[in-house]
């Protein structure tokens, strides 16, 4: 199934229910293990950047906030990394994961909104899923909102 530009691929319907060993996820390098907390840090940012490009700032952190979310959910995978890279049924749950922006470099708003999030910042209040206000998937819009800032809304 294709995924959809707010981030959510439609086959997360499908799946949302599964655990998170039953997904497939990006390996490792072992150049991770020099400083995984940078580098998590680094991707995470470098996802604010390709998905809340032009936001508020507080929408980069939401974004932010949604993965780690994630993370601490038990419901995807466990880490920043894995999360990004989670692939589900053959569907990766980011798009800039498809596109290849999420190889861009991360602009300097949004690696301040990643150490927020990682502080543990969520104006979400627990959201764990993101689209932005021109989605018309009546899946992702069946979600309960948790915010709207400017054109990214954050739902459970």
């Amino acid at each position: 199934m294709p995924v959809i530009s707010s981030g959510i691929s439609a086959q997360t319907a499908l799946s949302a229910n599964l655990p998170a060993d039953s997904a497939q996820t990006a390996p490792s390098t072992a150049s991770e293990s020099e400083n995984p907390a940078g580098k998590e840090a680094d991707l995470l940012a470098r996802l604010i950047t390709a998905e809340a490009q032009g936001e508020p700032y507080q929408a980069k952190v939401a974004v932010g906030a949604v993965v780690i979310n994630r993370v601490q959910s038990g419901l995807w995978a466990n880490s920043i990394r894995e999360v990004i890279y989670q692939n589900i049924n053959g569907s990766y749950q980011f798009t800039p994961v498809v596109n290849g922006w999420i190889d861009r470099p991360a602009e300097p708003e949004s690696i301040q909104a990643a150490k927020e999030a990682i502080a543990g910042a969520d104006p979400t209040k627990g959201a764990q899923f993101y689209y932005d206000d021109s989605a018309t998937n009546a899946w992702i819009l069946s979600k309960t909102v948790a915010v709207q800032i400017g054109h990214m809304i954050y739902a459970y």
